[in-house]
């Protein structure tokens, strides 16, 4: 008998001498195991929900190689024995198959809204529950988060804390004092998922705390063991890397390519994204990524007007050598003061949502939605901060089109031509014409030193086209306007005119029109 239980194998079903039943295949018995935890179908794939030994609910997507891991320790401490690769992965295809069939269920990262309240996970088998009345911590049974490899426990939050609460953080940011109201109010808007809020630019010399700012937006919304990261080269990257968390910090950036800067606009509005499986030939694998981010760096390294306007900017001011303290002292106290942070948060979120169906604004700046929760946030610190709220954000846009210019040789190139005394400030003509008109007062200005970077120039016409459109609102902060419209002859014509040439009924000041000879 000893002899035949050595050649029996978990392959085969043969038949076991005492109970005379025939032994459970591997597959069959996996399968049992995969089939106890609740399974989801999601836009992000399939996700199998395991407990953890502190009884949270981990999230594990089929295609996780973490899961294969997991299955195989747990397989072998029920059975006794590792089941073989191909067994792990036929029962994973066939528990896909039969996914595919169950309604299509929403999940999220740290934060979600259900039934007017915005639900935030604590990591820890509890959640803070938001909403109009105020916010209580309940046990988490809310089976929609998933959690990122990397995310972490947050603080329990202190009731109470208020506005007070929340302007603990004030002795920890390096920033003006209306850059402080502003990021104040934006960390509470970070908190709303139902909204699309930008991303932050912080910028500033070598010391003056960059890094450490981004650290402690990360630790307040979602915070991880990897709070700070380098940005992804691969677009491939990117978007895995964005496909982990609620919230991200990437650190010391230098510049943004124009690829990376287009999925990051993507990102922060929110985008499906898609690629092909791995050694697959037309296997789609599509995800929707919507994303807030936290970038920092010493030199401005935002350039594109379309990146600009999704984002807030922020200089860090250098820390004097006098006002330095240890790394440890500080997140010490930090550490001390974030619960009523926390707190404050959510007790201003609760105001807000109260405060926010009141609120009519005249003119909303893009990314409205953010615009009106922000202003119901600064209300709910205090009646009247709304108004300074609007100033504030306005000021920030300004900056927007500023940092805009300065990355955009061809802003100023444009602006300096018409300012131009033979031209004053009006033309008018083909767009051929005016690449070459630019292009010989480029070389012009340049002659005793170089004025502008003739690398940087488009190198035909139509690029040259499609830069003025790229660059329309910054043009236009400028009070530089293009209209394009065809002549008597049916040829097209771009037609350039300046605020600065208005005169005091609002007419413009005509100059002989330079057409095209051709």
């Amino acid at each position: 008998m000893a002899k035949k239980k050595s050649t029996e194998t978990a392959e085969n079903a043969v038949v076991n001498q005492e109970s005379k039943e025939p032994k459970k295949k591997q597959e069959d018995i996996l399968l049992e195991m995969i089939q106890r935890y609740r399974i989801s179908h999601t836009k992000n794939g399939i996700f199998i929900h395991i407990p953890k030994t502190n009884g949270k609910l981990e999230a594990y997507n089929l295609n996780d190689s973490r899961l294969k891991i997991k299955l195989k320790s747990m397989f072998k401490d029920e059975v006794g024995e590792f089941p073989p690769d191909a067994v792990i992965q036929n029962c994973l295809q066939y528990t896909e198959s039969h996914a595919m069939e169950l309604p299509l269920e929403e999940v999220k990262y740290r934060i979600a809204s259900r039934d007017k309240s915005v639900i935030y996970d604590l990591q820890n088998g509890k959640c803070v529950v938001v909403n109009e009345k105020g916010w209580r911590i309940v046990d988490n049974i809310y089976p929609m988060f998933l959690k990122g490899a990397d995310e972490i426990e947050q603080v329990m939050p202190i009731h109470g804390s208020g506005k007070k609460g929340l302007d603990r953080i004030d002795r920890y940011l390096n920033l003006s004092p209306e850059e402080k109201f502003l990021l104040k109010v934006y960390l509470v808007t970070c908190f709303n998922p139902d909204i699309t809020f930008p991303s932050v630019s912080i910028n500033g010399t070598n010391g003056s705390g960059k890094s450490t700012l981004s650290r402690i937006i990360k630790k307040i919304i979602d915070p991880s063991s990897n709070e700070l990261e380098t940005l992804p080269d691969t677009i491939d990257d990117l978007r895995v890397r964005l496909n982990q968390d609620y919230y991200l910090a990437f650190d010391n950036l230098s510049s943004i390519s124009k690829k990376q800067s287009d999925f990051l606009c993507a990102a922060i509005t929110g985008v499906t994204s898609s690629n092909r499986m791995k050694y697959t030939d037309n296997t789609i694998n599509s995800v929707y990524i919507k994303r807030g981010m936290c970038l920092n760096g010493i030199s401005p390294f935002v350039q594109k007007a379309d990146l600009a306007e999704r984002v807030l900017f922020f200089t860090a001011k250098l820390i004097k050598d006098t006002s330095r303290i240890s790394d440890m002292t500080f997140w010490k106290d930090f550490s001390a003061d974030l619960p009523y942070i926390l707190g404050g948060i959510f007790d201003l979120y609760s105001k807000a949502m109260k405060i926010l169906p009141t609120v009519k604004l005249q003119k909303l700046q893009r990314l409205a939605d953010f615009h009106l929760f922000g202003y119901a946030v600064a209300e709910a610190m205090k009646t009247g901060l709304g108004k300074e709220f609007n100033e504030v954000l306005e000021d920030n846009k300004t900056r927007q089109m500023e940092i805009t210019c300065q990355n955009a040789m061809i802003i100023s190139l444009v602006e300096d031509f018409l300012k131009n005394e033979e031209d004053e400030g009006y033309w008018k003509g083909t767009m051929s014409l005016l690449y070459k008109s630019l292009k010989d007062f480029m070389s012009q200005q340049n002659m005793t030193e170089e004025i502008y970077n003739p690398r940087t120039y488009p190198k035909e016409a139509n690029h040259l086209s499609r830069a003025l459109h790229q660059y329309e609102a910054a043009f236009a902060s400028k009070g530089i306007h293009f209209q394009s419209k065809k002549n008597s002859k049916g040829n097209m014509e771009i037609e350039i005119t300046t605020d600065w040439l208005k005169d005091d009924i609002g007419t413009i000041k005509r100059v002989p029109i330079i057409t095209s000879k051709t």
